[in-house]
């Protein structure tokens, strides 16, 4: 589901401005509490296996979010998108440190601990930024 089209089609199972803004924060949450986590999952079970679980992880929330028929249907399907979400991050981000010889990372001036800081960083700003874009809508529409 597009996430522009996500605060409509909440609203229209009836949710008000709270439960939209849960609706939108809650993969991020999820995304935050699972990424160290799965980075451990990651580094065992490989990469691609773990790329190819989040991707389908994602795909199944994104189903279960456009068949939900209201806030209990809604929430697991997005909590699967974040976990989806950040395994499919993770996996993506670690390959590409495989695959990148050590003197190009270098020269980007990052290292892996940078990246998953950073990552962690922007995930941690969004848990607030999706409520606070909800609350700013309804004063400006």
């Amino acid at each position: 589901m597009i996430i522009v089209a996500l605060p409509m089609y909440a609203s229209g199972l009836g949710l008000g401005a709270g439960g939209v803004g849960l609706i939108i924060a809650l993969p991020q949450l999820t995304k935050l509490l699972f990424n160290l986590p799965l980075g451990y999952f990651i580094d065992v079970v490989g990469r691609k296996p773990a790329l190819v679980l989040g991707s389908l992880l994602d795909a199944i929330g994104q189903y279960g979010t456009a068949v939900a028929s209201g806030l209990r249907q809604l929430a697991l399907p997005r909590l699967l998108i974040g976990v989806g979400s950040a395994s499919s991050a993770c996996s993506t981000q670690a390959y590409t440190l495989d695959v990148v010889p050590l003197h190009a990372s270098a020269a980007w001036g990052a290292d892996a601990a940078d990246l998953g800081r950073l990552y962690s960083f922007v995930t941690f700003l969004s848990l607030f930024a999706s409520p606070l874009a909800g609350m700013l809508g309804l004063i400006a529409f």
